[in-house]
């Protein structure tokens, strides 16, 4: 039998990343897409912080990242080489903002 194959899965990159811009036409994602993107890019630690939270809290941090990722020029240079690297990076700055004094 021969050795299974790896698979990558096709994941348009503003549904990994931001919700398209309004001008684009395309209708924003809903919330609970924008949070469960925010869950996956945090770490494990962070992870547990944000889970304690309400659910409108989670999804306040949830828009804040959102807003990180879209208006920060630098992360908008860093998702450009890697998408996951900056969705992280913004996930660790919303909760060091809310979070870590």
């Amino acid at each position: 039998m021969p050795a299974p194959t790896p698979r990558t899965l096709s994941v348009p990159l503003e549904q990994l990343l931001v919700n398209p811009h309004p001008c684009s036409g395309k209708a924003p994602m809903p919330v609970d897409d924008e949070l469960t993107r925010f869950l996956a890019a945090l770490s494990p630690a962070h992870l547990e912080k944000v889970r304690a939270q309400p659910r409108e809290r989670q999804e306040q941090l949830a828009a804040a990242w959102e807003t990180e990722l879209s208006e920060d020029t630098d992360l908008d240079t860093l998702s450009e080489l890697s998408p996951a690297a900056a969705a992280d990076e913004a996930a660790k700055r919303v909760v060091r903002e809310f979070f870590e004094e």
